[in-house]
């Protein structure tokens, strides 16, 4: 609603839609989590206990990170959109939140691809169709695309992806919750049960379909669908918690498992101890089978929901001291160039140790990758990724003329939250 269409003596609100995702922290902690996983499982690879040894399938099964990190990316982008429905207000443009996923995915990974390129022997004969497929991020959608020191950007291609859809997704539970009278939390869930379901069906689609699309269909956005879309449903659940007090009466649950962080923890472990079974397939072969496929996708997203679970609804001391104390929330804060630059920088170093292919100490290797990748992602974060994240006032996130009336129509139960909805009297129009 712009404010030409408001009556003149309406009392109007110039406020931002997006949500204060600084209420969890200890986010930043789970992201630790998950890069350390990536980081350790590809230094079993490289030094072949990702394939034999008593722990080979535990490091294997270590991959567990990358949906551990799509569920929180489909939790705080999606809870953009919830909160501006539950609150009245105009969500970002969708060309400002596609400006800004660009600021903060792109220039870091092209400075990555390039160091790849330069300096890894492997990379010696790349072509200018390699760097057009890697920095466009479509390396994924044919097999044998990915450059030496680049397997794992697979995970950025399938979420860049997600970013696509993700106004279309959002805008789905949006439309159910006004159109048809249905809950934020209902609406959320309801379409991630149904993203759910396609993605496995997809997946049993390509595996019982052999051709030479089978290995690089297991990076696309429908084969990891589901783990986007669980972060999706707790956006709105939390959201509908925060935003409707009658939704207490249908999630107030949520909030009671929450505040069970070792409960949810300790069933995450469970999950992860049974997807390191011979049910997902093994680290050499990887899932074989439609059925192994979907039964490890099913535990990796259990593993992932529950480890989250607590930080977002519950946020008791427990969870504030393992995961937001000071050391976990600086890993998450640069976990992204851990993730984009830890794997270049392991293999070479694997070279510094002496190592051959598939020998070598894979602590030693872990160890040796983060001492190299924790300065180097600290630095980007700091020289780089902070000052370009400066660039986003250039693509305002909201159109000025629109503007939302004080008491116009919300999704059912809407009301505006202390900390979200109150705005100073200088931000009024009388």
């Amino acid at each position: 609603m712009t404010a030409t269409e408001t009556a003149d003596t309406a009392e109007i609100v110039h406020s931002p839609a997006a949500p204060d995702h600084r209420r969890f922290p200890a986010l930043e902690g789970v992201r630790a989590v998950a890069v350390l996983c990536v980081v350790a499982t590809h230094s079993a690879y490289w030094t072949g206990h990702y394939f034999h040894g008593s722990a080979a399938s535990l490091l294997g099964h270590l991959d567990v990170g990358v949906p551990i990190f799509f569920v929180i990316s489909g939790f705080l982008l999606s809870r953009e959109w919830f909160v501006a429905a539950a609150t009245g207000r105009a969500p970002v443009r969708t060309r400002a939140y596609f400006w800004r996923r660009a600021l903060r995915i792109l220039p870091l990974y092209w400075l990555t691809v390039t160091l790849a390129f330069l300096t890894l022997s492997g990379n010696d004969h790349v072509t200018p169709g390699d760097w057009v497929r890697h920095f466009f991020l479509v390396q994924i959608y044919d097999y044998g695309d990915i450059r030496e020191g680049l397997s794992h950007t697979w995970s950025l291609c399938t979420e860049v992806a997600f970013y696509v859809c993700l106004p279309a997704l959002a805008g789905a539970v949006v439309w159910l919750s006004r159109r048809r009278g249905w809950s934020i939390a209902s609406a959320a869930v309801a379409l991630a049960t149904v993203l759910t379901v396609a993605g496995v069906a997809w997946t049993v689609y390509v595996r019982t379909h052999p051709s030479d699309l089978v290995l690089p269909a297991q990076t696309w956005l429908p084969t990891n669908i589901s783990w986007f879309a669980a972060g999706i449903a707790l956006a709105g659940i939390h959201t509908d918690l925060d935003h409707h007090p009658a939704a207490a009466r249908r999630w107030g649950w949520a909030a009671a498992l929450g505040s069970a962080p070792g409960v949810c923890w300790g069933a995450a472990v469970s999950a992860y101890l049974l997807a390191v079974t011979p049910l997902t397939g093994t680290a050499r072969e990887g899932a074989v089978t439609a059925g192994q496929a979907v039964v490890r996708n099913v535990f990796y997203l259990v593993v992932s929901i529950l480890l989250v679970w607590p930080v977002v609804f519950g946020r008791t001391e427990t969870v504030r001291w393992a995961l937001g104390n000071p050391v976990a929330r600086f890993l998450g804060e640069i976990s992204y160039g851990m993730f984009l630059l830890h794997l270049p920088l392991l293999i070479l170093m694997t070279d510094v140790l002496g190592y051959r292919v598939f020998t070598g100490s894979t602590v030693a290797l872990f160890v040796a990758t983060l001492v190299v990748t924790v300065p180097a992602a600290a630095l980007s974060y700091r020289f780089l990724e902070r000052p370009i994240m400066g660039l986003r006032r250039l693509v305002p996130a909201h159109d000025p003329a629109r503007t939302v009336r004080r008491g116009s129509p919300r999704s059912p139960g809407a009301q505006l939250s202390p900390s979200e909805g109150d705005v100073p009297t200088s931000t009024r129009r009388r």
